[in-house]
C-alpha cells in the first residue's frame, strides 16, 4: 500500500494516508499516548546555544500534549516571544526552543553564504484549511512564522546530526 501511494495526501478536512489506518493509529502522536520513538537529545550551553553533546535513543515516550500550528500560530508570534507575552501551553519550553532555532538558522545562513549561496527567501505563502459544516475555509498563514522556523530548524538539526552519525559508521 505504501509503495503504491508513495506519500500521505492532505486535503481540506481529510487525508489519504500512505500507510494503512491500523498502522497509522499505532504511531499517531495523541496526547497521553505512549508511542515508539527514535529520540535525539541535545545538551546545550545556553550562554551561546552551542551543542555540548547529543544522544540518540530508541524508546517509548508518552506525548504530554499535541500542539497544532493552527491553534498556536496567532499566539506564538515573534513579538510575543520577544516580550514574554501571551498565554499558551509549554510557553517556557517554546521560548527556549525559539532562542535555539534562531541560532541554528543564523549558523545555516552563514554557512550558505560562505558557499556563495544566497540567503533563503521566506516570501512564499502557506495556507491552513478548515472544514466546518461542510464549508471549506482557506486561510493564509505566514511562512517562516516562529512555529514553522522551530520545526524546520530542529528537523534540519536532527537530520544533519543523524546523517553525520550514519556517515561516521559507514552507512
Amino acid at each position: 500500500l505504501a509503495r503504491s501511494r508513495m506519500s500521505t495526501v492532505y486535503m481540506p478536512g481529510d487525508k489519504i494516508t500512505m500507510l494503512p489506518d491500523e498502522l497509522v493509529d499505532v504511531f499517531t502522536l495523541g496526547a497521553g499516548q505512549s508511542r515508539p520513538a527514535l529520540s535525539l537529545y541535545a545538551t546545550l550551553n545556553t550562554a551561546d546555544w552551542s551543542v555540548v553533546s547529543t544522544e540518540t535513543k530508541v524508546e517509548a515516550i508518552t506525548m504530554a500534549s499535541n500542539l497544532r500550528h493552527n491553534d498556536l500560530d496567532a499566539l506564538v508570534t515573534e513579538e510575543n516571544l520577544a516580550n514574554d507575552a501571551g498565554d499558551y501551553p509549554h510557553k517556557a519550553e517554546i521560548a527556549r526552543i525559539w532562542q535555539w532555532a534562531l541560532v541554528l538558522e543564523q549558523g545555516r545562513m552563514a554557512k550558505r553564504e560562505s558557499f556563495g549561496m544566497k540567503p533563503e527567501q521566506n516570501n512564499r505563502v502557506d495556507f491552513n484549511f478548515y472544514v466546518e459544516d461542510d464549508v471549506v475555509s482557506i486561510v493564509r498563514r505566514k511562512r517562516g512564522a516562529p512555529l514553522d522556523k522551530m520545526v524546520a530548524e530542529l528537523m534540519i538539526f536532527a537530520n544533519s546530526t543523524w546523517g553525520k552519525l550514519m556517515a561516521e559508521h559507514g552507512i
